[in-house]
């Protein structure tokens, strides 16, 4: 009886990943009280640039890409956002095929967006927005949260939206897969 305890305690501790290989990245932005709210802004279908409309020009997109993909994260402490970076990054040679450079946007400060560039090893830039002018003029700022909704727009070299996609639930991401194929489905420009 002892010994079928001990071997039921120890494949426990063996099959039982520790906390740290689940997300070994530390966030350090402060997250809202209110971030678990899970539905979006009451109006953002319609707040959120529609398709055709002119977006906010972004500093850091690279003249000799044909797309920008701007992607709007709610901070480095959601992990579902920190998922979505990463896999955007391990796509950044589909991205690079496709003439198309990512810019991912919050609200995080400068130092937290760099900290969270170097943990998850980012390639791509972070744009610190503390006073949410891009992600009010991109439409998704949740008001409520003081946060960006998840949401990933690509715009074109006129700098128009081509395509736009709004998270229904935070927890709930279009897959990099998929904008991809959204990419590749866009008429020439």
């Amino acid at each position: 009886m002892r010994f079928a305890l001990l071997s039921l305690l120890i494949i426990a501790c063996v099959r039982t990943p520790k906390r740290a290989d689940y997300d070994a990245y530390q966030a350090v932005g402060l997250r809202p009280d209110n971030a678990a709210k899970s539905a979006p802004p009451a109006d953002i279908t319609n707040s959120a640039l529609a398709l055709g409309a002119t977006a906010p020009p972004i500093r850091s997109a690279l003249p000799e890409h044909e797309l920008l993909v701007v992607v709007f994260y709610r901070g480095d402490w959601c992990p579902y956002c920190r998922a979505q970076l990463k896999e955007l990054e391990a796509h950044r040679d589909d991205f690079a095929k496709r003439k198309a450079a990512v810019v991912a946007i919050s609200v995080d400060s400068p130092e937290t967006s760099e900290h969270l560039a170097l943990g998850e090893k980012l390639s791509f830039p972070l744009v610190s927005d503390p006073g949410h002018r891009l992600i009010e003029g991109y439409g998704v700022f949740d008001g409520e949260t003081e946060i960006a909704w998840p949401s990933i727009f690509i715009v074109d070299r006129k700098g128009q939206v081509a395509w736009r996609w709004l998270a229904t639930d935070f927890e709930q991401r279009i897959t990099t897969t998929e904008v991809l194929q959204m990419i590749d489905a866009l008429p020439p420009s």
